[in-house]
């Protein structure tokens, strides 16, 4: 697993790997841009974070949810977990269409 992740990430860098949605479709996924807004926010770059993705934040709450699920830190009930994942996709998906639709997604 982890050399599979290593051979995909030196893929990323190096410019070989394209995403395969956007290769299939021929247009931007839904999580276009998310790696560069993580990036650049880890660099205090906020502007340009949420210009890669403006979702990014919730992205990262929930993936710090789903952490601290699993380490068994924090308890949330499968009810409020569910809504939180349909809330997610719901806010992703309609981001998606805006940005499809306005023409937003930065040239990659």
């Amino acid at each position: 697993m982890a050399a599979a992740l290593l051979v995909l990430v030196i893929l990323m860098l190096t410019g070989i790997y394209q995403c395969p949605f956007r290769l299939l479709f021929k247009i931007p996924c839904p999580f276009c841009g998310i790696s560069r807004a993580f990036m650049s926010a880890s660099h205090f770059h906020m502007k340009e974070a949420f210009a890669f993705h403006p979702l990014w934040p919730l992205i990262v709450l929930a993936l710090l949810t789903e952490l601290l699920k699993a380490l068994k830190i924090v308890k949330i009930s499968n009810r409020l977990y569910n809504i939180g994942a349909a809330l997610l996709g719901l806010c992703i998906l309609i981001c998606y269409i805006i940005r499809l639709v306005s023409g937003l997604y930065r040239i990659l």
